[in-house]
C-alpha cells in the first residue's frame, strides 16, 4: 500500500513538486558537486525519472519507511525536502542531525520551507536541528563549509561519518538496468521489496551481533558476532588509550586555558552564530611577503658590505627548501 514502504505517497509528494517548479536555488558554495550544479539538468533524456532520493539512519544504515522518491531532474530542494519530512513523521527526538552532501545550501532557509508543509511533517521546534557533509564528501567543499559543517566538530554525533547511503546505492545499483524499463508502479515495488529485504538483513544481522552479550564463548557466535566482537574490544581499549593520551595533552596548558576553550566550544554548539573555535586563524603575511622582507634585508646587508658567506645566500636557500617541498606534495 502507498505509503507504508519505502517510497512516499505519490500523489502528494507529485502535487509538492509541482507547486514549486521555479524554486529558485542560488548556490553560494565553493565546491562543484553535481546535487548542485545540475539540480535543474535532466541527466537521462527520454526518461520520465533521473534518480531516487532515499533517507537512512546514519546509525543502523536502515533506510526510512516513507523515506524514497523519484527525481525528474536533479535534487531540487523541494523534492529533498518534501522526502526528508516525510521520513521524520512519527519521529520524537530532542536533536537531529541530518546530513547532506550540499547541506551547506539546502540547509539555507529550510525551517522557512518547512512551514509550508502540514503540522504532522514539520519539525517541532522543541527538537534541536544539526546539519552536517558526510566525512568523504567534505573534502571537496571549501574551508567554510569544513569548518561549519564537519561531524567531527559536532556534539552528540560521536564517530558517525555520514556516508552509510552509499553502501546502500551500492546495493541498490545492480537493479538499474531492470528497472529503468518498468514502469512507475512495477519500479516503486520492485525497489520497495528490495530496500525491505535490505532492512530485514540489517536486522537479522544485529541479533547475531547482540548475541555476543549472551554467549559465553565467542567460537560459537556467526562470522558476524566475531567481528563485531572484535570490534567492540579493540574500541574498548582505544577509548581508554586515547582519553589518557587526551589528559596527557591537556595537562600541558594551564588550567585557565583550558577552562577558556571549553566555554568558546559551548557557546558554538549552542549557537552557531557565535565565534567557531575550529575556524584556523589566517596570518596577514603570504610567503611573498616573507621573501620581499628577505630580499630587503639582503640588499641593505650588501649595502653595508656584508656579503653573504655563501654563494646561496641565506633567502634563496629557504625559498629553494619550500618549493622542494610543494613539489613533493604534488
Amino acid at each position: 500500500m502507498p505509503g507504508l514502504g519505502a517510497y512516499v505517497e505519490e500523489a502528494p509528494y507529485q502535487t509538492h513538486i509541482a507547486n514549486h517548479v521555479n524554486q529558485p536555488e542560488i548556490n553560494t558554495c565553493q565546491s562543484q558537486h553535481d546535487a548542485l550544479v545540475r539540480a535543474a539538468t535532466r541527466s537521462s533524456p527520454g526518461y520520465a525519472v533521473s534518480g531516487a532520493i532515499v533517507v537512512i539512519c546514519s546509525r543502523h544504515c536502515l533506510i526510512r519507511r516513507n523515506g524514497a522518491g523519484d527525481l525528474q531532474k536533479g535534487e531540487k530542494y523541494c523534492n529533498v525536502d518534501f522526502i526528508i519530512f516525510a521520513a521524520l513523521v512519527g519521529i520524537t527526538l530532542l536533536c537531529i542531525v541530518l546530513t547532506y552532501d550540499i547541506v551547506c545550501q539546502w540547509s539555507k532557509n529550510f525551517r522557512k520551507r518547512m512551514e509550508e508543509f502540514p503540522p504532522d511533517m514539520q519539525i517541532p521546534d522543541t527538537a534541536h536541528v544539526d546539519v552536517g557533509i558526510p566525512g568523504w564528501h567534505i573534502n571537496g567543499h571549501g574551508d567554510t563549509c569544513r569548518d561549519n559543517f564537519n561531524l567531527s566538530y559536532m556534539e552528540g554525533v560521536g564517530r558517525t561519518v555520514g556516508e552509510d547511503i552509499e553502501t546502500t546505492w551500492a546495493g541498490t545499483n545492480p537493479l538499474a538496468p531492470s528497472v529503468r524499463e518498468m514502469g512507475p508502479a512495477a519500479r516503486h515495488d520492485t525497489l520497495n521489496d528490495h530496500w525491505s529485504g535490505w532492512n530485514f538483513r540489517k536486522i537479522v544481522g544485529f541479533c547475531r551481533y547482540f548475541t555476543l552479550w549472551f554467549t559465553p564463548h565467542t567460537y560459537l557466535l556467526p562470522l558476524e558476532g566475531k567481528l563485531f566482537s572484535k570490534r567492540f574490544h579493540e574500541a574498548f581499549k582505544m577509548s581508554a588509550k586515547q582519553t589518557e593520551v587526551f589528559n596527557q595533552l591537556s595537562a600541558t596548558f594551564t588550567p585557565e586555558t583550558v577552562t577558556g576553550w571549553e566555554a568558546m566550544v559551548a557557546r558554538w554548539n549552542k549557537n552557531q552564530k557565535a565565534p567557531n573555535p575550529y575556524v584556523e586563524p589566517k596570518g596577514e603575511s603570504t610567503l611573498q611577503d616573507v621573501r620581499l622582507e628577505l630580499t630587503k634585508e639582503e640588499a641593505t646587508q650588501a649595502a653595508l658590505g656584508r656579503l653573504p658567506r655563501h654563494r646561496i645566500s641565506m633567502a634563496t636557500f629557504l625559498m629553494t627548501g619550500f618549493e622542494l617541498e610543494d613539489s613533493q606534495c604534488i
